[in-house]
């Protein structure tokens, strides 16, 4: 019976050995997470659903993002569809631009990769984008006990009751006017678009989300 046992333990440990041999995979994160994505794309479709540009159909239209300036143009091209930004760093903007350019298109307009081709510009101005956060806490928070030779000891929070609120706020203005005289055709907005996600906490261990994310409705969120 200690033979057997000696066999156990020695197959165990040869396993954690090559475990520990084969490594970690290389994970990244990204600057912004699928969460803040989430938030504000969804706001954004709240702003843009339910808009009308059916007075543009047949209309040959180009369009463009002018909420920034002075940074480079980004052209990105979809087929038949030409977009331009002046700052596409983030993709929650190209997204925007995106819904807007399938809104024309179901209206039935003709969208133009060359801002020469067009008879009609449609200027995006953003007024918001982004998402707004409140925290509550009641409990101890984390903190780092220095240690005499031994370096420092983190604590962990105790939270008696600890909640994050994120808001995903969105707000557009659309300028549809003739390229060659400036006369406005349509002009839709200012619109707004809003989506939240919030977390609790309660008694150390109970946590939960409410959210009216659809694409966060299917699982447990339990990070904050």
């Amino acid at each position: 019976m200690p033979k057997l046992l000696l066999h156990i333990v020695a197959g165990i440990l040869s396993i954690l050995f090559f475990e520990g041999c084969m490594g970690t995979p290389r994970v990244t994160d990204p600057k912004e997470t699928a969460v803040e994505q989430l938030l504000l794309s969804t706001a954004a479709d709240r702003a843009l659903m339910g808009i009308s540009l059916k007075k543009l159909e047949g209309k040959k239209v180009f369009v463009e993002e002018r909420s920034l300036e002075g940074a480079d143009n980004v052209y990105l091209k979809y087929k038949e569809v030409f977009l331009e930004t002046q700052d596409f760093e983030h993709a929650e903007k190209a997204y925007v631009i995106g819904l807007v350019s399938i809104l024309l298109g179901k209206h039935g307009a003709l969208i133009v990769e060359d801002k020469k081709d067009a008879g009609v510009i449609a200027a995006i101005t953003t007024g918001a984008l982004s998402i707004d956060r409140a925290d509550s806490f009641v409990g101890v928070p984390s903190f780092t006990l220095p240690i005499p030779l031994a370096g420092n000891l983190g604590t962990p929070e105790i939270a008696f009751y600890k909640a994050v609120k994120q808001s995903g706020i969105a707000k557009f203005a659309i300028n549809i006017y003739d390229k060659f005289t400036g006369e406005q055709l349509l002009a839709v907005g200012p619109i707004s678009g809003f989506a939240y996600l919030n977390f609790r906490k309660v008694l150390f261990f109970f946590s939960f989300h409410t959210t009216d994310i659809p694409e966060k409705k299917k699982w447990w969120y339990t990070q904050p």
